[in-house]
């Protein structure tokens, strides 16, 4: 695993309050073309971090996440679906129900994998082998640790470290082609399927007008979980991070802007 620290801090003449925006990135493997990009990207994001106005008469809007955040999203997405969950009854969901209703978008699959050919067992001895959490929408399997796999009865899926997800059919440039709001920092994702409620805190982004980028912070952005999943675009465009491969970018359609 190789890590890269990225300190990117524009130079303002007379200004003491200068902007620093710091990257540590986790790559498992060396690609010079990825470095060169993730250290441009981090140069554009600290210059509209520098520029970045309040949010103003934009209520309702189209949400580009990207790298991290969408990691955090699937992430929180299946965590219901763990042994451990299931076994709290943290969820009212069991296999072969449908996370995706009135498919407009794109369907998920979403899978998780060992990290590398050398992880075969994990901490309690379980080999390891890729498992199928959500097919086309629909759960397929629980997973986690053989502990709570014990108690509901299961075979356990073992401790698996990377998520992956399958790519989607739409380019990042149509993606971006009407009005958006493309999250550049985000304080965290937040899902709750109960409340059927997705949202999160905005430090930095940046909204396209149809003909101008605007970077602006210091707001939050809200909606239904159903109705996002329902029609969800995922990019053609992926990417790869510790513990995750699959799109880089993900856009959740008409979120509420607070």
């Amino acid at each position: 695993m190789h890590r890269v620290n990225i300190e990117a801090i524009p130079s303002y003449d007379g200004a003491d309050d200068r902007v620093e925006l710091y990257r540590y990135l986790t790559y498992s493997k060396i690609d010079f073309d990825v470095l060169r990009a993730d250290a441009k990207a981090a140069l554009s994001d600290v210059t509209n971090r520098y520029a970045a106005k309040a949010i103003k008469d934009i209520t309702k809007t189209d949400v580009i996440l990207r790298d991290e955040d969408v990691k955090s999203l699937f992430e929180s997405l299946i965590e219901d679906y763990s042994y451990d969950s299931v076994y709290r009854k943290n969820t009212d969901k069991v296999i072969g129900d449908a996370i995706q209703k009135d498919v407009t978008g794109e369907y998920l699959d979403i899978n998780l994998k060992p990290s590398s050919k050398a992880d075969g067992f994990d901490r309690d001895g379980v080999l390891l082998s890729p498992t199928n959490i959500i097919e086309k929408g629909v759960i397929t399997n629980y997973y986690g640790s053989n502990q709570y796999a014990q108690y509901l009865g299961l075979k356990p899926s073992g401790l698996l470290a990377t998520i992956a997800v399958g790519k989607g059919k739409t380019s990042y440039e149509r993606m971006k082609k009407k009005p958006h709001l493309e999250i550049i920092a985000l304080s965290g994702i937040q899902i709750d399927m109960y409340s059927h409620y997705i949202g999160g805190e905005v430090r930095l982004a940046v909204y396209f007008d149809g003909k101008e980028y605007h970077p602006v912070s210091g707001f939050s952005f809200s909606g239904n979980i159903e109705k996002c999943l329902s029609a969800l675009v995922m990019s053609k465009e992926t990417t790869v991070l510790q513990g995750y491969e699959g799109p880089k970018y993900i856009l959740l359609k008409n979120m509420e802007i607070l």
